[in-house]
């Protein structure tokens, strides 16, 4: 009787630590994701502003695309 309550108990306690870590490892991929989204964006706006500076210094994007 006490080996079964105990044995209960102990399925219980490696449940709610499976389920945490389930949870843990969630949070650590959103966390990595919205950080990595964060960088890839702020690269792509500032290539984006960048090609924009030269198409206005050479006097639009048909010049840039224009061979040399």
């Amino acid at each position: 009787m006490l080996c079964s309550i105990v044995v209960a108990v102990a399925i219980a306690i490696l449940a709610v630590v499976a389920v945490v870590q389930v949870i843990a490892v969630a949070v650590v991929v959103v966390v990595v994701v919205v950080v990595v989204q964060k960088v890839v964006g702020r690269k792509g706006r500032e290539g984006n502003l960048r090609l924009e500076h030269e198409a206005s210094c050479r006097g639009g994007f048909e010049e840039i695309a224009k061979p040399l």
